[in-house]
């Protein structure tokens, strides 16, 4: 179930700045992979970008997402950006950056039942 996420790889309030918490992450995995592949570091990296892992990152109000998505930390890791919609935000403000030109990086959950169909199938996938 949703319930089975290791508690050490679940980062929320007290975890320090988001976007470098989600770069912390993965470079401390891209460590143990380098460690583990021994001196083929080359296999752990392709074109500058690390392979073997990729990010969810959740939240809830936009600005802090916008924000998150738009730093120099988050161009070289795979980071995915979900706005869960029923955060700190209204409607309006919700339309307006919809407006302008959005990160396409940058999906939303309209309801809380897209962000549980969203984690099942990450699960899926990690058990994988």
């Amino acid at each position: 179930g949703i319930h089975d996420f290791r508690e050490d790889r679940v980062f929320g309030l007290g975890s320090g700045p988001k976007i470098e918490t989600i770069h912390r992450i993965v470079s401390e995995h891209e460590a143990d992979v380098t460690k583990s592949a021994g001196h083929a570091a080359d296999s752990v990296r392709a074109h500058g970008r690390l392979v073997p892992v990729r990010a969810h990152f959740f939240e809830d109000k936009l600005s802090t997402l916008v924000s998150s998505a738009a730093s120099e930390l988050s161009k070289d890791i795979d980071v995915r950006f979900y706005f869960e919609r029923w955060g700190y935000n209204t409607a309006e403000q919700l339309a307006k950056y919809l407006a302008g030109t959005p990160d396409a990086r940058i999906h939303v959950h309209e309801s809380q039942h897209d962000l549980i169909n969203l984690l099942r199938s990450i699960r899926c996938d990690a058990a994988h």
